[in-house]
Parts: C-alpha cells; structure tokens; sequence
C-alpha cells in the first residue's frame, strides 16, 4: 500500500555524484539499455490481452494528475496505513513497507514530528538495528524465531541428528520466545475481535495500556464487586466471593474465546503479565496488602485458629488459587476449578478457630 501511494507521486530525488550506485549500470550510464520484448506468435493470447490492459491503465493512470479521485484514494490509502502501523513503528515485520511508508509519509507532507512519522522513524533506535564491529546494521526483518526456524529446517533437510546439540539449542530458543504477554500485537487483539486496527487507539494510548486494565479486569477487579471492603472483610466473606465469581469469570473467558480457556492457561497468562508488565505487578502487590489486611482481621478477630500468623494464611491461600497440580490431568475445567475451590475451603476449615 504504502508503494501504491509512493508510485502515484513518482518522487525524485537526485543523489550526488558520490552517491549513486554506478554498478547497476555495467556499461556506463549515458548507454541506452533496453528490455528486448518477447512475442508469443500468437494473435490473441492471455498474456497480450494482460500487456494490453497494462497499457490502457497506465494511460489513465498518467492522464488522471491530481483528479479528486486520485486524491480521494490516496487518503484511503494512507488512512489503510496509518491504522495497520504496528506498537514500534514498522508494518508487519519487515524493512521494505517501513521505508516507503517514511517516503509516502514525507511527500505527502507529514512533519517529523506527527505521531506516525515520528514513531516509524524512532523505529530505527528499537529492535531493528544491530551492533556490529563495522557499525550499525539496520536488519531487513525482526526475523531471529524466522531464521532460527528456518535453520532448524535447513539441519533437519541435511539429516541432522534430532539429538544434534544445535538443535536443542534452537528449539529451546522458540519455545522461549513463543508469542505471550510481549509477542501479542495490536493486530492480534483487532483480529480476534474483528474490528478496525484503530479502534483500540481511542481509548487506549498504547498496546501495553490495554493489556494492563484487561489484566487488572480479569486478574482483580472482576473478582470482587464495588461494595466488597476489604478492610472490614472476613476470611470467609473473601473465600465466598472468589467461589461465586472465579468459575463464571473463566468460563466466561472460554465463551468470548470460542473455545475452553483451560485454568492452566489462565495461570500462565497471570504470571507472565506479573513477568513483563511492571504496572501490572506494582498494581497486584498493592492488592495483595488487602488479602493481608482480611489475613491479620482473621488473627485479630479470632477467626483462625491461635499461633497461625496472617502471613501463612496468606501465601497458602493465593498459592492455592495459582498452583498448576490439579489442571495438569485430563479433568474438565468444571472439575478443576471446583477442586481448586474445594482445597480453598478445606483449609479454611483447618485454620479456623
């Protein structure tokens, strides 16, 4: 797209002597070179009939200048581009569309300092360049899973020992950077809820910004209605509330998905965004002084049992909600979470006065 809209302009832009590439021409610049044509012999063939619609749109396309329609498709164009940039800038992964999306940006007369120009060329001080011994090299695609693969490939086709220490090595490397929290794009949300690229942008400012309030949304906040006081709440109260609401949150989850969320699935998910979103983690740890505050009201009040410190009920109660033993058989999510729930009050039951 970004081509499309580089081609209508036909921008020129005139190099010092220095500067060109005086190999692509073996003979000199001044020699005329020309593309020999080739004739089929035939009269009417589909590759004349092609050669001829070829012509007849780039006679239009020549005549049509700076026509409301050549206009009108060109902020089509751009407005197609601007919503499918990516979070750093670029489209898609690869160098070609970041470079003629600057050139279409820049004759059209977007200023450095617009949030898409400024974005696509602060690109470059990301994770597209690479340090070398001879300088920086601007790589032609963010590709090392994709080259890792394709090596993997290229190893096996040459009959590399699946036990080959090089290979271990590579698939340990994709495993660890198999899409989560970090490799989810904007255009992965957009496209799983089938909406516009840019939609996201209107209520979020970034990528992260999302992701965090979807976090604390099914992490806390879907957990415990507005009226629920921590500070005046029982360790009983807290149990009875996490019961009624943990199972219709992540079946609910499974339904928006169209296929099971598994409570495996939903740990990892918690854990990683404890791993990679800071705020997320900032945000939970201020949460967990809540279930503390309910822990030490259970002591106070005499609700557990004498000599059991808050601290303990605390940590056994959330690795209980978190640990990965039960969902690791072929039991249904139902069964699962109803034996999560079961272990949950089980407790209650052994530290309660």
């Amino acid at each position: 797209m970004p081509l499309c809209v580089v081609t209508s302009k036909k921008p020129v832009k005139t190099l010092a002597p220095e500067l060109r590439i005086d190999e692509l021409f073996p003979v000199g610049r001044e020699t005329a070179y020309e593309m020999r044509k080739t004739d089929d012999g035939e009269k009417f063939s589909t590759k004349k009939i092609f050669l001829a619609a070829d012509k007849i749109f780039h006679f239009f396309n020549d005549k049509s200048g700076d026509s409301a329609l050549r206009k009108r498709a060109i902020k089509d164009a751009m407005d197609w581009i601007i919503d499918h940039q990516d979070d750093d800038g670029f489209w898609g992964g690869i160098q070609p569309p970041w470079i003629y999306g600057i050139i279409a940006m820049h004759i059209l007369g977007y200023p450095q300092t617009q949030e898409n120009m400024a974005k696509v060329l602060n690109a470059v001080n990301l994770h597209w360049t690479e340090q070398t011994e001879k300088g920086t090299r601007i790589k032609a695609s963010k590709s090392p899973v994709w080259d890792t693969m394709l090596a993997v490939n290229a190893l096996l086709d040459a009959r590399a020992s699946v036990s080959d220490s090089r290979l271990s090595k590579a698939v340990d490397y994709l495993l660890e950077n198999e899409n989560r929290y970090n490799g989810v794009s904007i255009g992965d949300i957009t496209k799983a809820l089938e909406i516009t690229r840019s939609l996201p942008y209107r209520y979020f400012p970034s990528k992260r910004d999302l992701l965090f309030e979807a976090c604390k949304l099914y992490y806390y906040e879907r957990f415990f209605p507005e009226r629920f006081d921590a500070g005046k709440a029982s360790l009983k109260e807290l149990i009875e509330v996490i019961s009624q609401n943990m199972e219709r949150i992540i079946l609910g989850l499974s339904r928006s998905l169209g296929r099971e969320l598994s409570v495996f699935d939903y740990n990892v998910m918690y854990f990683d965004a404890l791993r990679n979103e800071p705020r997320f983690r900032r945000y939970m740890r201020s949460k967990m002084l809540d279930l503390r505050a309910i822990a030490e009201n259970a002591v106070k009040n005499s609700e557990i049992k004498k000599g059991i410190s808050a601290e303990f009920v605390e940590r056994v109660f959330t690795d209980i909600l978190s640990r990965c033993a039960h969902v690791q058989d072929n039991a249904s999510n139902r069964v699962n979470l109803a034996r999560i729930l079961d272990d949950i009050g089980t407790f209650y039951k052994l530290v309660s006065a």
